[in-house]
């Protein structure tokens, strides 16, 4: 939901607030207890209904309430004196008092994906980051690795439901509860946990809580060296399979465990370049690159570094953050098949390979790579949405429609979603069902305002049911993006493979007003 007040705009889908245009940057619980006065905005909401929905019932003084208070009005212009956005009622508590304007839901919000998902048939679980109880802030990395890895080795069993990464980090540095959590995400159980590093110490804490009723059914405490990292890794990783399957054995535990370096340097590398890729901004994306290098430069055999350039470099070329896109999807198929050639069996390498063939426009290669990737995680979203996406333009919609759909499932708040709403915007356009072609376009260009060909399926929908209008503001999307681009350059390039629906696309555009 978004509000617009002032100069102001909140958004509760994205937890951000924007000061004409300009982000507001504000610590998590200043955010929520903004939202939760605008959301009660027509009555005073008291100090214990506060803390309860911002601090979750947690003993909280009243220093630190108004602190935060003090914090919410510098946020949006107000004052202690003033008051004219946030009132306070001596003994009563607080209520937003500036108008306020709910806005329309957005075409993403409108989308069904964007609902709470139903919960899972099968054993359904999110691990949440681990938060860093070191002295220094700079562990981050180090605490998201753990979380990461246990992920990654969580989501190797069949039997389990696990959300991917980029959803349950959505979460980072909130204060959420665990109920909330899982229904958010549609889980059955969650995990979370702390990690403390210091010198060659490490100590990690992890709880398993049923969200039904907030039971805690397992809880342990890990203290090791840096050198058992990977063995506290796969102790954590099998308490919490054992706790929720009886039949869960050592050996299948053994069967899911990664590749492990030969040095503690090339992870640590590794881990530091995790966070840079999942900003999805050209100049993290680069120096993840470099990071990655010195991973594989440690240990040339660390399977996960090769994986992770084939991403960036399949991700800039995907973004249109090199000039030369082609260079940047061959050096992804390298990174990605030097990883296949190191480990057969990464279904993250396999997938990889697949996006770097879908945006070469080599849709059979992709769903074969994709396909593999599945067949060895059946829970990785990311592979789910790179097929559906290599379907959808090669005739299959029926089919990419459904593996979309799994990876929405799969990994429902992720912030590269919006190439999955692209996906579903070209099967629909296949299908011609070119409403709804628009609906999900416009859902894409609002999370991805730069991505140029969510405009150029809307104007070729547009252009195809005669909605003028509509297709002039796609038009002007896409060549504000790509400026002279035309109707030879996409037939140059299409990515499409079936001659049908290429024509109906060069059809719309023409209709559309692009030119030769």
């Amino acid at each position: 939901m978004k509000y617009r007040f002032g100069n102001f705009v909140l958004d509760t889908e994205l937890l951000e607030l924007r000061s004409a245009g300009t982000l507001v940057t504000m610590e998590p619980q200043v955010f929520s207890l903004l939202v939760a006065l605008i959301e009660n905005r027509e009555r005073v909401v008291g100090k214990d209904e506060l803390i309860d929905s911002v601090w979750g019932g947690r003993i909280v003084s009243d220093a630190t309430l108004n602190s935060r208070i003090n914090a919410a009005r510098r946020a949006v212009g107000d004052n202690g004196k003033d008051q004219a956005v946030i009132r306070t009622h001596a003994r009563r508590g607080f209520r937003f008092v500036a108008p306020v304007e709910p806005l329309a839901a957005t075409p993403a919000a409108a989308m069904r994906t964007d609902a709470a998902p139903a919960l899972q048939d099968k054993p359904s679980v999110a691990v949440l980051p681990f938060v860093n109880m070191s002295d220094d802030p700079s562990q981050d990395y180090f605490a998201d690795g753990i979380s990461e890895d246990i992920i990654v080795a969580l989501s190797r069993m069949r039997w389990l439901f696990v959300i991917a990464r980029n959803s349950s980090f959505a979460f980072k540095g909130r204060t959420v509860t665990i109920d909330g959590v899982a229904r958010e995400l549609g889980v059955r159980y969650v995990v979370e946990g702390s990690v403390r590093k210091s010198t060659d110490r490490v100590r990690i804490t992890g709880q398993l809580v049923d969200a039904a009723d907030r039971h805690q059914i397992w809880a342990q405490k890990y203290d090791g060296s840096l050198s058992d990292i990977f063995s506290l890794q796969d102790e954590i990783t099998s308490a919490v399979a054992m706790t929720l399957s009886s039949e869960i054995t050592m050996a299948e535990i053994e069967r899911a465990r990664a590749k492990r370096p030969e040095n503690f340097d090339a992870w640590d590398r590794y881990l530091h370049a995790l966070p840079l890729m999942h900003r999805f901004e050209p100049e993290a994306n680069a120096r993840a690159k470099i990071t990655l290098e010195e991973a594989i430069e440690a240990d040339p055999e660390f399977v996960p570094p090769h994986v992770g350039l084939a991403w960036c470099y399949a991700q800039e070329a995907l973004h249109g953050w090199q000039k030369f896109g082609r260079r940047s999807l061959e050096l992804a198929l390298h990174h990605a098949r030097a990883a296949i050639a190191l480990d057969p069996n990464d279904p993250r390498a396999h997938c990889s390979l697949a996006l770097a063939h879908l945006w070469l426009g080599e849709q059979d290669e992709a769903i074969a790579a994709a396909l593999r990737s599945i067949a060895l995680d059946a829970n990785m979203p990311e592979a789910h949405g790179v097929l559906g996406c290599a379907l959808s333009v090669s005739g299959q919609a029926v089919q990419a429609i459904e593996s979309i759909e799994r990876a929405l499932r799969g990994s429902p708040r992720d912030p590269v979603r919006w190439f999955w709403y692209h996906g579903m915007a070209n099967a629909h356009f296949s299908l011609e069902h070119y409403d709804d072609a628009i609906n999900w376009a416009k859902a894409t260009a609002e999370l991805m305002p730069g991505w140029a060909f969510s405009y150029l399926i809307a104007a070729a929908s547009a252009g195809l049911t005669g909605k003028r209008g509509e297709a002039e503001r796609a038009l002007s999307g896409l060549l504000a993006v790509i400026p002279h681009y035309t109707i030879g350059r996409f037939r140059r390039n299409p990515i499409w493979t079936e001659p049908r629906d290429i024509e109906h696309i060069v059809t719309g555009l023409r209709n559309a007003g692009l030119a030769e």
